[in-house]
């Protein structure tokens, strides 16, 4: 009883919980003495840094706060703001509020202009005649070309606990309503098992953003690793492959491409 009915319950002036429209993830909360810290992801998507609405803030009991839901802060200056919790009894104690501004890139419909592979041909031995080449994989499987004109649309969902973003992923046939087979009819090669790594429906994507690896996994379950790379708007999702060298037939185009590819990418332009 003691404790009920002293005035201390009516000092304490914390955030327990806030929301922002646009926030990733819960927002962070620390405090220490009288200096009160807040930080949130924002996804820049969603709307403008200087028009934030605040969704919802829980305070210490018989505590107010300058700040309530529904109300906007502008967080355009220095990516921060200031929120007052005024306690039942006692002094007022400022929390000062930092947006992280955070963009996903696989966020929208983009339309596949490209596909590439790096072929390794004994490039370690240039005296040989070792070399690499960069290359349209329509140059060595040519019933490739319906993929060209395909789509891809990512749909951002958020990021979970590990920090890595998340979604899902549709992968359209384009105009000619029809997808690439990775085959060379005239020589008789089938390399669809290795290069199909896109799938023809879609399914669910996870980026990691301290090294843009991709993961995607396809409605069996089954999962691709590749890495997003980006250059000047551009971007590119690139499978990486172990070059198995045949020292038999070296120069021959199909085992090439069969064996000695590096990398094999997407290239996809965002509309």
């Amino acid at each position: 009883m003691e404790d009920i009915n002293s005035d201390d319950w009516h000092k304490q002036k914390d955030v327990l919980e806030i929301l922002f429209d646009g926030q990733i993830g819960t927002a962070d909360i620390s405090r220490e003495g009288n200096e009160g810290a807040i930080s949130f992801m924002f996804d820049l998507s969603q709307g403008e840094i200087s028009n934030v609405t605040l969704a919802g803030i829980v305070s210490s009991y018989g505590s107010s706060t300058s700040v309530l839901p529904g109300q906007v802060l502008d967080f355009s200056g220095d990516y921060q703001e200031t929120i007052t919790v005024t306690p039942g009894n006692g002094e007022p104690m400022n929390w000062i509020v930092e947006l992280i501004p955070f963009e996903e890139p696989l966020n929208g419909v983009f339309n596949v202009t490209d596909l590439r592979v790096f072929v390794d041909v004994i490039s370690q031995h240039p005296e040989w005649g070792g070399h690499t080449k960069d290359d349209p994989i329509q140059n060595y499987l040519p019933e490739t070309a319906a993929e060209y004109d395909n789509t891809i649309e990512f749909e951002f969902a958020g990021v979970n606990a590990q920090g890595n973003s998340f979604g899902t992923f549709t992968h359209g046939a384009g105009n000619d309503g029809a997808y690439g087979e990775f085959t060379n009819n005239a020589e008789g090669v089938d390399l669809n098992a290795k290069y199909r790594v896109l799938p023809k429906d879609g399914g669910t994507w996870t980026r990691n953003p301290s090294d843009n690896s991709v993961t995607l996994t396809d409605g069996q379950g089954n999962t691709k690793n590749a890495v997003l790379l980006e250059n000047d708007g551009t971007f590119s999702i690139r499978f990486e492959y172990t070059v198995e060298t045949d020292w038999d037939n070296l120069w021959d185009s199909m085992t090439q491409i069969r064996q000695m590819t590096k990398f094999f990418w997407y290239v996809i332009e965002k509309e």
